[in-house]
């Protein structure tokens, strides 16, 4: 997992700080314990990272071609590292709902098990509809004698 702390996470999203500690504060973006920012989150929630140096480039074309290249690299490791993490994220998603499914399937059928065994113990006779009660001409209902 790739954390960054608030200054990089404003740099890396394209905003200011106060635009992060806004987000935190209303629940848009979650913090760590130790105040650093998931660079997930920030995908979830700004889509777009800005992965370019604010650095001026070297002079000499071999420092620039250095510089690119390492750049490049902790871009490319970033990015990796980021689906990898919701590579296993999605894993695990996808067993606690088939675990899920699997254990709806297990109540459902100890449920046609049971309603069967219940409609089995039932006697012959009381398979009819239950009686209404009698009302008299006011509506009450009258007493069974």
């Amino acid at each position: 997992m790739a954390t960054v702390n608030m200054s990089k996470a404003a740099e890396l999203a394209g905003v200011s700080r106060q635009t992060i500690y806004n987000h935190v504060k209303k629940g848009i973006l979650s913090k760590n314990s130790d105040g650093t920012i998931d660079t997930s989150e920030l995908l979830r929630v700004f889509q777009n990272l800005r992965f370019d140096s604010q650095d001026k480039p070297s002079k000499d074309v071999s420092d620039r071609h250095k510089f690119t290249d390492s750049t490049c690299n902790s871009d490319v490791n970033l990015q990796l590292a980021l689906l990898t993490q919701e590579n296993v994220f999605l894993k695990d998603k996808i067993e606690r709902l088939e675990a899920d499914k699997n254990r709806l399937e297990e109540e459902k059928q100890r449920l046609w098990t049971f309603l069967e065994a219940m409609q089995r113990a039932l006697p012959e006779g009381r398979k009819e509809q239950p009686r209404k009660a009698a009302r008299d001409e006011l509506g009450r209902f009258k007493k069974q004698e």
